[in-house]
This record gives structure tokens, sequence and C-alpha cells, in this order.
């Protein structure tokens, strides 16, 4: 029991590290969980409202705003790296978000259409500082603290190998600084995931608590008002942490794009990839029928049981990314323990991918039949317009589909990124 208990505290040792730093950065990544489901995940229901019931041209829009929030990303985080460091594109993409949100509320508020898109890009360009750089930054917090911490421990002799702290997290640190960041940023991934979902989850949890009805012209103009405020407070507080934040700055200079003579010295290797990139399309489709047509699909159903207290756009999309969040947990413990064998986890990999697309599949056909019946019950109770919804059948009907959604974000989605990781 004893030894049970030291492995405990070893591991809480290990992957719980505390610093001031992160206390600044969890209430923006707070804030912005809030938001995401206040506000973001249900921007197709406010441009049914806005532009009127077309649904092509409202999910043409949705989907141009999910390919936007995809790419940059990659240029944020190669401008952090290659340019600048995380908190200068974090503090920049964090008041686009605040301003993109303050637009949207001016939408709202004063019908004042013109502002829309550049408020749907300043919200893409904010949503993508989070993912790419703003974690980053809070694993260089956590890095930097460790490192901190073995100096303080070990300033009487530089041969004492960082290594003996390590022991239990199964890593060896070298004397060499560059080596020993890198391998510190492998170690301290878990810690950072830890951080990472406690906020996203709390995020989630409390705007599951103060959500109302959003369908109506005063609750958008409220709920963007408070979402603009809080992301807006959380920037603030986030720069005013700056006295407490450690600066990393990339030494190397910029790699040079990948070009067509890259291409033609491709390993066979690398075509198995490109079959990859394939597979990630058909995700990519499904992930845009779920942001787009599962939202019209929800907001054409009635709420059976609610009374208007929580919107049920926010409750399946809450459902769906903590079933991903669940799947990804799960298949980094398998990973976990069977890394030590040579081969399994690549296999464990592809295996994860194609349960992934074959959930995908699922999806789709689940929810292909239930807007089968949802249209049947339309036609057979004689109403007249689909938006009027008074007789259909209930949205819990689309449960099946957004969990299937989950899995296969976590299996699939997860399983791409574990992929070019390790690659």
């Amino acid at each position: 029991m004893a030894s049970k208990t030291e492995r405990i505290k070893a591991w809480v040792s290990n992957n719980v590290v505390v610093t001031k730093a992160v206390f600044f950065i969890l209430g923006l990544v707070v804030s912005q969980s809030i938001v995401e489901y206040m506000v973001v995940c249900k921007l197709m229901l406010f441009l049914e409202e806005k532009i009127g019931p077309i649904l092509i041209v409202s999910s043409i829009i949705i989907n141009a705003f999910d390919g936007v929030s995809s790419l940059f990303p990659f240029l944020l985080a190669y401008i952090a790296h290659a340019y600048t460091n995380s908190f200068n594109v974090t503090v920049f993409t964090t008041g686009a978000y605040a301003m993109g949100l303050i637009l949207l509320w001016v939408t709202a508020e004063f019908d004042e259409h013109s502002m829309f898109y550049v408020a749907l890009v300043l919200i893409a360009l904010g949503k993508s500082g989070r993912g790419s750089t703003l974690q980053s930054f809070l694993q260089d917090q956590l890095m930097m603290k460790k490192m901190k911490d073995h100096n303080h421990n070990h300033n009487h002799t530089r041969e004492t190998p960082i290594s003996e702290q390590h022991q239990n997290a199964g890593i060896t640190i070298t004397d060499e600084p560059h080596t020993d960041q890198v391998l510190l940023h492998l170690h301290l991934h878990l810690p950072t995931k830890i951080w990472w979902h406690s906020a996203w989850i709390c995020g989630y949890v409390i705007s599951l608590c103060a959500l109302g009805n959003a369908t109506h012209h005063h609750s958008w103009s409220k709920h963007l008002e408070i979402s603009a405020l809080l992301v807006a407070t959380a920037h603030l507080v986030f720069y005013s942490g700056f006295f407490c934040y450690a600066y990393i700055y990339n030494q190397d200079p910029p790699r040079r794009p990948f070009g067509i003579a890259d291409f033609r010295e491709l390993k066979p290797d690398t075509y198995k990839e490109i079959l990859l990139w394939a597979a990630f399309i058909g995700y990519s489709l499904v992930l845009a029928t779920g942001n787009t047509l599962f939202i019209a699909q929800t907001s054409s159903t009635k709420f059976v049981g609610s009374k208007g207290i929580i919107n049920p756009v926010s409750l399946f999309f809450v459902l769906k990314s903590f079933i991903c969040d669940i799947v990804v947990f799960l298949f980094w413990c398998v990973v976990e323990a069977k890394k030590k064998v040579v081969g399994t986890t690549n296999t464990i990999t592809m295996v994860r991918i194609g349960g992934g697309m074959i959930c995908g599949v699922l999806c789709c056909v689940i929810a292909r039949e239930v807007e089968i019946q949802r249209l049947d019950l339309i036609r057979k109770e004689g109403i007249l317009s689909p938006n009027d919804t008074s007789s259909a059948m209930g949205v819990l009907w689309l449960t099946p589909q957004y969990c299937l959604l989950g899995l296969m974000e976590g299996l699939a989605g997860g399983g791409f990124v574990t992929h070019n990781q390790r690659n």
C-alpha cells in the first residue's frame, strides 16, 4: 500500500507542474472554452437568423470559416517559431478574437451586416491562435519551471544529470541545453494536456450552466456582449502576467518551403502518407457536415422536456467533445502501456484511424435515416414549413450521430495527430 502511495505521489510530482504563469494562461483557456460553446459552435444558427433559411449559403460560409480556422494555425505556428515567440502571437490573436466578437455583437444588436464577414475572419484568427500558440506557450512555461527547479537543486554541480529527477518518468536528459529542451517538451506533453483539458472542461461546464436559449435577437446580443467582455478581460489578465512568463525565441533560421524538387525525392513510405491524407479529406467532409447540416437538423427539431435552459446545439457539442476527450485519453493509456513493443504504436494508430473512419460512415448513415424519418413526420402531420417543428420528432433522436461524430474525432482525428507527431 505504501509503495502504491509513493508511486501516486511520484506520478503527481512528475506530471502536475505548478507555476504562476499557468493561472494567467488557464484563465484565457477557460474564457475561450466558454465562448466556444456559448457562441462559436452555434454560428450556423446565427447565420440562419440573419441571412434567412438558405441552408446552402449558411453551409458555404461556415465551411469557409472552418477552413480558414484550420489553415491559420500552420501560418501562426510558423511565424511564432521563425520570427517571434508564442506570447506575441497569442496576444495578437486573442485581441483579434475579442474584436471579432465585438463586431459580431454589433451585427446582432444593430443589424449591421457589413461587419459580419470581418468578424468571422477575426474569430477564425483567434481560434487558430488558441490551438497553435497558446498551448505551446503553456508547455514552454512548464518546461522552464522544470529546468529552473533542476538548476536550483543542482546549482552546486554541473555534472549531476537531470535524469535522476525523471527516473520515474522513464526519460533521460543530457547536459546539452537544446537536447534538454527537446526531451523536456516530450516529457511535459502529459502535464500540458492535464492543465489544458482541466481548464477546457471547466469552460464548457460553466457555459452549460450559464446558457439560455440563444435563438432570439436579444439572447444573441446578450451572449455576444458577455462573450466579448469575457475574452477581452481574459486577454488583459493574460497580458498582465508578462512579468512571470518565460520567453523562448528560436535561434534557427526559418526552413524553406517544400518545393517540387523535394516532391521528386519522396521515398515510397511518403506515398503511404498521401493515402492517409486522402482519408483525412473524408474525415474533413464528415466534420464539415457535423458543423453545418447537423446543426440545421438540430434547430429543426424540438428539445423534448426542455424549458429553454440549455440550447441543444451546445449540449450536443459538449457531448461530442467529452466523448472525443475520453477516447483520446484511453488511447493514450493504451499506447503508453504498449510503447515498449516494437511496431505496436504504429499498428494501434492505423487501427485507430480505420475505426474512426468507420464511425464517420455510420454517423452519416444514421443522420440520413433520422432526417428521412423527420421529413416523413412533417408530411404525415401536415406541417407546411419544416421550421415549424412543434409536432416533429424530438432532438434526442440526434444523440447517436453526435456520439459517433465524437468517436470519429477521437479515433481518426487523434490518430492523424499522433501519426504526424511520430513521423
